[in-house]
């Protein structure tokens, strides 16, 4: 699998859940240290960013010193709750009703404290459902009129 498709999503994935610390490869962290996450016949690794990612895909390895940058950048707080209750801009949420990845009622507690944000609650689409398939971003835009 290669990321050449998507690297700015290689780089910015652990650090988009960084609020307020660095996530110092945090996948693999806690993959060292909970090795039962590689016992057969499944391995839990969804869709964690490695270390090593950036010295095997070819797409990446350019990229390695960034993302070493960005693993131990200390991030500000990323999210902060007034302003997301004081939003004026017009959002619209999927939320896949079986998402493996998140909480399905942690995003509709996070979609209600944000005003007038419309939720889309599907069990159409898994977790990737806007890198899936156009229409989940055709129907999203369509909640908020544009």
């Amino acid at each position: 699998m290669s990321y050449a498709a998507q690297p700015l999503y290689a780089l910015i994935h652990e650090a988009c859940v960084c609020d307020g610390t660095a996530s110092n490869w945090s996948a693999q962290r806690v993959r060292e240290e909970f090795p039962e996450f590689d016992a057969e016949p499944f391995t839990f690794v969804g869709e964690m960013i490695y270390p090593w990612f950036f010295e095997e895909d070819p797409a990446l390895t350019p990229l390695r010193e960034t993302a070493d940058l960005l693993a131990s950048y200390e991030w500000p707080a990323l999210y902060d709750p007034d302003t997301l209750a004081a939003n004026t801009v017009p959002v619209a949420a999927a939320v896949y009703y079986d998402d493996m990845y998140v909480d399905r009622d942690f995003s509709l507690e996070t979609a209600r404290v944000i005003p007038g944000c419309r939720t889309w609650i599907t069990s159409e689409h898994a977790h990737n459902g806007l890198s899936a398939d156009p229409r989940v971003l055709d129907h999203l835009l369509t909640l908020i009129h544009i």
